[in-house]
């Protein structure tokens, strides 16, 4: 349906569920590893990955996925997986038909929501390309102020600082705005 409409679906993390949170569970005895700092940004990119090594992008090409603060640092580590998963033995047995790069550059979208980090966003930039980064805050859990305050310093060359700050969220949203 989301490719039908070519409308992305935004894809956030929540907290554990209660079960998650019992003794000898993942964070059982590691409740200090709840919620954006760690555990957020953990659980959504393991399920980020497996989107991408599902072959759902195969089934639905033009399917967009946005995935906040700085894609749950994906792109820090892009290189590696994709580097890894394209070994023999695992693109012999994946289910998808291209790497994780491949997706990230393709069907990936990454905002700046809580992850106010100007070397992290000109590195996701670099990484990804311009076009695939929006700028966000990431309210409740982070503050508007803290957000915009980050904004108004960030350098970025060219009109980078436009398509991510604007122009970016315009095309992929469809807001009835001109560019």
């Amino acid at each position: 349906m989301a490719e039908e409409l070519d409308v992305p679906i935004y894809l956030h993390p929540r907290y554990p569920e209660l079960s998650d949170l019992q003794p000898n569970t993942k964070y059982g005895s590691r409740l200090h590893m709840i919620g954006a700092g760690v555990q957020f940004h953990l659980d959504l990119s393991f399920h980020i990955y497996a989107l991408c090594s599902s072959g759902v992008f195969d089934r639905f090409p033009r399917l967009k996925v946005v995935a906040g603060h700085l894609g749950e640092n994906i792109p820090f580590n892009l290189w590696r997986a994709s580097h890894w998963y394209n070994k023999p033995s695992k693109k012999a047995t994946r289910p998808s038909l291209h790497d994780y790069s491949y997706y990230f550059h393709n069907n990936v979208f990454i905002t700046t929501s809580g992850n106010f980090s100007t070397p992290g966003l000109k590195f996701c930039i670099k990484e990804l390309g311009v076009e695939r980064c929006l700028y966000s805050i990431d309210t409740p859990y982070d503050q508007v102020k803290e957000g915009q305050e980050w904004w108004r310093k960030v350098e970025l060359e060219d009109n980078h600082k436009e398509l991510v700050g604007r122009e970016n969220a315009i095309r992929l949203f469809k807001l009835p705005i001109e560019i």
